[in-house]
């Protein structure tokens, strides 16, 4: 981010506004497991992971959500099979029977339904669309669908997801997801953060390495600030310390 973009975002930052947690029937926890707790045997984003974030103790897992060719929403982060399971297709390109039963990819129902998995979920949403509608309702149609109203959170790098879900999911607690860095789908207007004013958010989460201590002890003075993805204890002690209120890592268990 260039000096110029650095000092837009934080006049913007300014005047972004995060709303009480007050209302809300859980309080959110230090830590959370990045796409559950996975390693070289157990696969991120699977049933397995989830399982062994709460063996470890945790209580949260962030998750990635898009959707499969029959609309429905499937625990994944990314678009396609390649990485994980040497599979080409896209997951919009397949229907969710088929991702379960070719490489155990869950459904979102399947995953919030699932007791031994963590009780409380961070719900990204994941979309190359600007404005597509129809992945912010299939995901709060399983919401409403499993009474899990009370133990989750969304959030996406998109306002306008995040604009949906204050609609649809009033009661759900919502966060805006942003980062610095410069990438081919993080466009200028994005890394400055320029739609977070408009938008009733409970939390900004942020990628850790944008920010110095002395700037997030700032932020956490005016918001509710959860960092991604910090993998070493001691960083997250520091981080906590600040008055960050939760830390989603990969690697460190309760």
């Amino acid at each position: 981010m260039s000096d110029i973009e650095k000092k837009i975002s934080f006049l913007i930052e300014h005047f972004i506004q995060t709303e009480s947690l007050d209302s809300f029937s859980f309080q959110i926890p230090k830590l959370q497991a990045h796409r559950g707790l996975h390693d070289e045997n157990i696969t991120e984003n699977s049933l397995a992971a989830f399982r062994n974030a709460k063996k470890n103790g945790l209580t949260m897992s962030e998750c990635d959500i898009h959707l499969s060719s029959d609309k429905i929403p499937i625990v994944y982060h990314d678009e396609d099979m390649r990485r994980l399971h040497l599979d080409e297709r896209k997951i919009k390109d397949v229907t969710a029977k088929e991702l379960w039963q070719k490489h155990q990819i869950p459904t979102l129902e399947m995953l919030l339904c699932d007791k031994p998995s963590t009780p409380f979920l961070n719900i990204e949403i994941k979309s190359n669309q600007i404005a597509d509608a129809d992945i912010p309702r299939r995901i709060s149609e399983v919401i409403h669908k499993t009474s899990s109203h009370d133990r989750v959170i969304v959030s996406s790098f998109n306002p306008f997801y995040v604009w949906h879900m204050q609609n649809l999911l009033p009661e759900v607690p919502r966060a805006l997801i942003a980062t610095r860095q410069k990438e081919d789908k993080n466009n200028f207007f994005l890394r400055i953060k320029s739609l977070a004013p408009f938008l009733k958010i409970h939390f900004l989460n942020l990628n850790h390495q944008d920010f110095s201590f002395t700037e997030l002890r700032k932020l956490s003075k005016k918001h509710n600030i959860c960092l991604w993805t910090v993998n070493e204890a001691e960083k997250i002690d520091q981080y906590l310390s600040l008055g960050i209120r939760s830390v989603i890592s990969d690697t460190c268990k309760v």
